[in-house]
């Protein structure tokens, strides 16, 4: 390709000009326009074959008249083609850019080059926006030529100008979410681009099969849904429109931790500060969905209880993921506690608060207090009777003690001689969820005989219905027992940590 037509890309951002010189070269060039081609015309050859015969005696969806002759329904036979259409150029383009930003990141991250990138002029937006648009280019290449055929099958489906541009723009918001997320992952230590392709692929099968905007009128089955008293399922344009604001404002705080990220290797994803910030805006996103129900008549209990459930679990990966973004790793940890013996209690406990090299926990435990300080008072208006509330709070309470444990327990495999400690915190956690669920699982212990155990798993609400008050004492004299367990262990290994560090540079002078 003339590299001459990349100087003004160049001079706009080097970082860009760069991946389109390693990648727009003949080969690459014609291999993504003849897959994109390919594709087309197999989908095409696809849907001539649903085409009925002229003469048919059953029903056929493409028919118009089923009497003799069948007349071909074209604008249907094209919205259809138009939507399978539209999934595979959002998975092709979510789950294609993904792997590639993701194993392109990882491998220069692996040899090294990512530091000299760093040492540029350019600003983390610029390396990382040139990264965005520039691996995945051909990709982007063979959608362009995909493009024709795309607004050709819309126009014919009978869909308005409007309708086929808000698509686009979603489409958009949601490559750049996903993109994002992906940069992250490389930045949280991920390597394998497979991994980060497969997530995004059932996150995006969770949205398509929810039809999250993407489609055009199986969105309809969604139509009641409301986020603070707004329907915002009326129409096509205002479902995909919250989806486009929630996809941009995920991206902007992705892009705040990817900024802090890149500039320092060794820093957390968010500050401790920014953290409260974050948690609160998606708590509060989460609360937009479930108030509304405070005026269901008549109330429902299957309703709240399943909305409490959907809470939980979703709390559950959001905080495992918010325990891998604050929680710093030991060498972090060693120089924070080589100094905080000189500092008075006043500013240890800010430090603990507030400070960019202090342990996770106490951050965490703030953020699930957030947590509970936006949920409680809807509980509490839920116009259901108070032995429910009561279940509900309870199960709250346990699933936030046991986030705890979680936040600690991967705190001090954080803190271990060991190259993979990452890993270590990854597995210990994960063994600590699943362990007890498997014992359960292979003994057939229901939650109505023994509800004291279904509380030490991710899934305490199963139990909590059941448990007496005597018996949710002691687990939460359990919980808090496990918790000052292991914070004591942490405290510790951070005293020896920090007294090692101070012995190994006095003999260094």
């Amino acid at each position: 390709m003339n590299i001459s037509l990349l100087d003004p890309i160049g001079e706009w951002n080097p970082q860009i000009f760069r991946e389109f010189k390693g990648r727009l070269n003949n080969r690459n060039v014609f291999l993504g326009i003849g897959a994109s081609l390919a594709i087309q015309l197999l989908l095409l050859l696809y849907f001539w074959v649903q085409l009925p015969s002229r003469k048919i005696e059953l029903y056929h969806p493409y028919c118009t008249e089923t009497e003799g002759f069948c007349t071909i329904n074209w604008p249907e036979w094209w919205k259809d083609l138009h939507h399978s259409f539209s999934w595979i150029l959002v998975l092709t383009l979510v789950v294609g850019g993904v792997y590639l930003l993701v194993s392109n990141l990882a491998e220069e991250q692996r040899r090294g080059t990512l530091n000299f990138i760093r040492l540029t002029p350019q600003s983390t937006y610029t390396i990382l926006l040139g990264k965005m648009l520039g691996v995945p280019i051909i990709i982007f290449l063979g959608a362009a030529v995909a493009l024709p055929l795309h607004i050709w099958s819309a126009i014919a489906a009978d869909f308005s100008v409007p309708l086929l541009l808000s698509f686009y723009v979603l489409l958009g918001a949601i490559c750049g979410f996903f993109y994002s997320l992906g940069m992250l992952y490389v930045f949280l230590g991920g390597t394998q681009g497979a991994i980060a392709a497969g997530t995004a692929t059932f996150c995006l099968w969770l949205s398509l099969y929810t039809d999250f905007g993407i489609l055009y009128d199986y969105y309809m089955e969604f139509q009641d849904l409301q986020w603070f008293w707004t329907a915002i399922a009326d129409n096509i344009f205002a479902f995909r429109g919250f989806a486009i604001f929630n996809c941009l404002l995920w991206i902007y705080w992705i892009w705040r931790g990817l900024n802090r990220r890149f500039k320092n290797t060794t820093a957390t994803i968010f500050s401790k500060k920014e953290s409260y910030s974050l948690v609160a805006c998606f708590e509060i996103n989460l609360l937009g969905f479930v108030l509304p129900q405070i005026n269901l008549f008549p109330p429902s209990n299957y309703v709240f209880e399943n909305s409490i459930i959907a809470l939980a679990l979703i709390n559950l990966c959001w905080f495992m993921g918010l325990i891998a973004m604050l929680s710093p790793h030991r060498q972090t940890l060693q120089d924070w506690a080589r100094y905080s013996h000189t500092q008075n209690l006043k500013y240890s406990w800010q430090d603990w608060i507030f400070g960019e090299k202090s342990p996770a926990p106490v951050a965490i435990a703030i953020n699930l207090g957030i947590t509970i300080g936006i949920f409680l008072p809807w509980i509490l208006l839920y116009p259901i009777d108070s032995k429910e509330q009561i279940w509900a709070i309870a199960g709250i309470f346990i699933a936030c003690t046991l986030m705890l444990i979680y936040a600690v327990l991967a705190q001090l495999m954080l803190l271990i001689k060991n190259n993979k400690r990452a890993i270590w915190a990854a597995s210990s956690i994960g063994i600590a969820m699943i362990f007890p669920l498997l014992l359960l699982g292979i003994f057939q212990v229901n939650p109505d005989y023994v509800p004291e155990l279904y509380l030490f798993t991710p899934l305490p609400f199963l139990g909590t219905e059941y448990i007496s008050l005597n018996g949710f004492l002691g687990v939460v004299l359990s919980h808090s027992s496990i918790i000052a367990a292991l914070t004591w262990k942490l405290k510790q290994q951070l005293r020896l940590a920090g007294e090692s560090q101070t012995k190994a540079l006095l003999a260094g002078d």
